[in-house]
């Protein structure tokens, strides 16, 4: 049986253990706003970004076309973080998976100190990585069906869907909540309330806090720039 790494980004491929058997995918993250890319591939590129960020999202692409290859015969496992960003782009991967696949897992970061929980695998060294591998988590048909509710109401902006949903029994997302949560803050003010009540004078140290204070977005700084005046 084949197996597949599907990694949360360059960062957690750089430090991936060479020990770990298997084909690695890095899925180099679009926004949450960029599942049209998807969509309308030509238009949007076009439409949203110049030649360097068109480039970007086109290795994404490629990466994507490798991970709807991927055989029924294989063991795939998703290796995402908790925050809203992480799970965004997890739902949408785990609905894009062919249902075939029998051996699907996701696996979470090893989390022995809550107040590191949003900095993800990034806080892990190669034994920590490894421990979470063996803790994987085997997903089942009635995940693949609620990552397609979410997915559906999170394109669709139906944030009383998304609330209803958050109290699902599931597997794959241990902050479900908080994530959904989140996710509404970027619409209602909440989230440039938040951003408001940090310190203005030092972009790197609003970063710094922002990240500290409210990991649960999973921002990097060019997302957080995009709600600043």
């Amino acid at each position: 049986m084949k197996r597949f790494h599907i990694l949360n980004g360059d960062c957690l491929a750089e430090i991936f253990p060479k020990e770990i058997e298997g084909e690695r995918i890095i899925w180099r993250e679009c926004t949450v706003s960029e599942a049209e890319f998807f969509v309308n591939r030509e238009k949007y590129l076009s439409k949203n970004f110049g030649a360097e960020e068109a480039d970007y999202l086109n290795k994404v692409l490629s990466e994507f076309h490798r991970i709807k290859k991927i055989t029924f015969d294989s063991e795939v496992y998703f290796w995402f973080e908790d925050d809203l960003f992480c799970q965004v782009n997890l739902w949408f991967l785990l609905k894009e998976l062919p249902r075939n696949i029998e051996e699907v897992y996701v696996v979470l970061p090893t989390v022995k100190d809550e107040e590191k929980r949003w900095r993800g695998f990034s806080a892990h060294d190669s034994e920590l990585l490894t421990e979470s591998l063996q803790n994987a988590i085997k997903i089942d048909e009635s995940d693949l069906n609620l990552v397609h509710e979410l997915w559906n109401a999170f394109s669709a902006g139906d944030y009383e869907t998304l609330k209803n949903l958050s109290h699902s029994e599931q597997k794959f997302s241990r902050k479900l909540r908080e994530v959904i949560i989140a996710n509404e803050n970027r619409f209602n003010g909440q989230l440039i309330k938040q951003i408001r009540e940090l310190p203005q004078n030092d972009f790197v140290e609003l970063f710094k806090n922002f990240s500290e204070k409210y990991g649960v977005y999973g921002f990097g700084d060019l997302q957080l720039k995009k709600y600043l005046p």
